[in-house]
């Protein structure tokens, strides 16, 4: 094989890089794109099924329980303000149900939810 040619050339590497097709999209260079998981309603949803699945192991209720039934047994024996705990878990179910959530909303609604955590005992706070 001749020397030249076991040379790679980077600037020819690099046109062919650019100009190489996605198979699934048709586009040229789509392949090299970086693409985002958007892995935020899997962290809502796990977050909001954590805490919902302590509670209920603490207060010892169905699990069919309701968001809202929920709500009024934190209240009535955790003491909580009820709607505002109904309020973030319903915001947390449908987050968790839809396909694309703003980052900065998924995140707010994960603080509340881990703050509920700490409140009620079922997560230690960070030191």
């Amino acid at each position: 094989m001749d020397a030249e040619r076991r040379e790679r050339d980077p600037a020819r590497d690099e046109e062919k890089r650019r100009n190489k097709v996605d198979r699934a999209s048709r586009r040229p260079g789509a392949s090299l794109r970086p693409e985002r998981a958007h892995a935020e309603p899997a962290v809502v949803g796990i977050v909001y099924q954590r805490l919902r699945t302590a509670l209920i192991r603490q207060l010892r209720i169905s699990s069919a329980v309701s968001d809202t039934d929920l709500g009024q047994a934190v209240s009535q024996r955790l003491g909580a303000n009820g709607s505002d705990f109904v309020r973030t878990m319903q915001k947390a179910a449908a987050a968790s149900r839809s396909v694309k959530v703003p980052a900065a909303e998924a995140f707010g609604i994960v603080t509340s939810l881990e703050a509920y955590e700490e409140q009620f005992g079922l997560k230690r706070r960070k030191s």
